[in-house]
């Protein structure tokens, strides 16, 4: 199978030939669960502290034991856990506290920062939905000249010319800072060429990339 290669211009420059891999039949069901796979392992642990609602600011803790000093027995109220803000003699000026449900209390099933989001996917399937993805989308081929382009201004007229696709992302052998959605064919993800698991995205792949994608890629 063979790409045809653009120049900056949008003229035809020659032909490449491409790896077999451009050719892989869509497998709609694999790239769905690589994107989550890849979803859910980029996503940031998060958690309340584990001491959030149990700290308190005030002089202390009451009891809820019978003749124990700074009891609530024998007071009437609920044996809802409290604290005392003031206290007078044996008398105290308590509120809610530590409980879920009550003023400044802790959360009832708070988020656990140790909670494992990350998932797995075999290493033959990951790399069959991510040849599929690359094979789904739309692609245009050009030369590496266009690696070398560092104006946005410039970079929108080539684009303009090459596919009139402001949304389209460039797949290069390095770092491109030109107005434009880049990847680098070291890092693509699924997450980049296959947004919610659908693969139609305009890709614009450089001679390098191409080059790159076949050694990176197992056929």
């Amino acid at each position: 199978m063979k790409g045809i290669i653009l120049t900056i211009t949008g003229e035809k420059k020659g032909e490449i030939e491409l790896p077999r891999f451009f050719e892989e039949p869509v497998r709609k069901d694999l790239i769905k669960r690589l994107y989550e796979v890849e979803l859910a392992s980029s996503r940031q642990p998060y958690g309340n502290n584990p001491r959030a609602g149990k700290e308190v600011s005030a002089s202390g803790k009451l009891h809820r034991a019978r003749h124990q000093w700074k009891g609530t027995y024998g007071y009437g109220i609920s044996r809802v856990p409290r604290k005392i803000m003031t206290k007078r003699g044996n008398r105290f000026n308590w509120v809610g506290a530590f409980a879920p449900g009550t003023r400044g209390g802790r959360e009832a099933h708070p988020p656990k920062a140790e909670k494992v989001w990350k998932k797995k996917i075999n290493k033959n399937e990951k790399m069959i939905a991510l040849k599929s993805a690359i094979a789904a989308n739309k692609r245009i081929i050009v030369e590496n000249k266009i690696e070398e382009i560092n104006k946005t201004k410039e970079m929108k007229r080539i684009i303009e010319k090459l596919c009139n696709n402001p949304n389209a992302i460039l797949v290069s052998s390095k770092k491109v800072n030109a107005g434009i959605k880049n990847i680098e064919t070291s890092k693509i993800s699924l997450l980049d060429i296959a947004p919610s698991g659908n693969p139609d995205r305009m890709l614009i792949f450089t001679e390098n990339s191409i080059k790159q994608l076949e050694k990176l890629i197992q056929k």
